[in-house]
């Protein structure tokens, strides 16, 4: 997996910095325009690098992340991403793009970050200190690897039943 890594700037860049960070000038447009798909928080130099990063990966890739997120998106709830970029991963984060079109948000201080699958428009929440697979975090911060049950018991969630509180479409 190849991730680029780029510090977080201030908040308040523009097109400007979208040019000069060396992102296409088809693109600068697209990402002036991205309002609600893109946290505001990251339009800075940073974010535009990354997006160029994300831009570039194979179609095949971009197909498979529709394709994910149409298959199983239907029964995610919607969110706000910008709410949770700056919940979670704070004023400053550490932008990234993935080779896989993702670009992630992480608090350097908390290991907890933002996975944005920018081609699949949806968002999740890791706390990057745990291990194992479920290791996605509900917009309360909490793991919701368990649910109770109407009779009080409580047991583990499906793969399914786990998703549909951890993996957010975009508001």
């Amino acid at each position: 997996l190849g991730v680029v890594t780029f510090a977080q700037n201030s908040i308040g860049e523009t097109r400007d910095s979208a040019r000069k960070s060396g992102l296409p000038e088809e693109l600068v447009g697209d990402f002036a325009k991205l309002g609600s798909k893109i946290p505001s928080i990251g339009t800075s130099e940073s974010l535009a690098k990354s997006l160029k990063v994300v831009n570039e990966i194979d179609p095949a890739v971009k197909a498979r992340a529709l394709q994910r997120a149409t298959e199983f998106g239907g029964s995610w709830g919607k969110a706000n991403i910008d709410d949770a970029v700056k919940k979670f991963a704070g004023p400053n984060p550490v932008v990234s793009g993935t080779d896989t079109g993702k670009i992630l948000y992480r608090n350097p201080s908390t290991g907890i970050e933002v996975i944005h699958d920018y081609y699949g428009n949806y968002f999740r929440v890791i706390d990057t200190n745990l291990t194992g697979r479920r290791r996605a975090l509900d917009l309360n911060g909490n793991l919701p690897n368990n649910k109770a049950l109407p009779d009080g018991r409580t047991v583990g969630r499906s793969k399914a039943e786990y998703e549909q509180v951890t993996h957010f479409n975009l508001e």
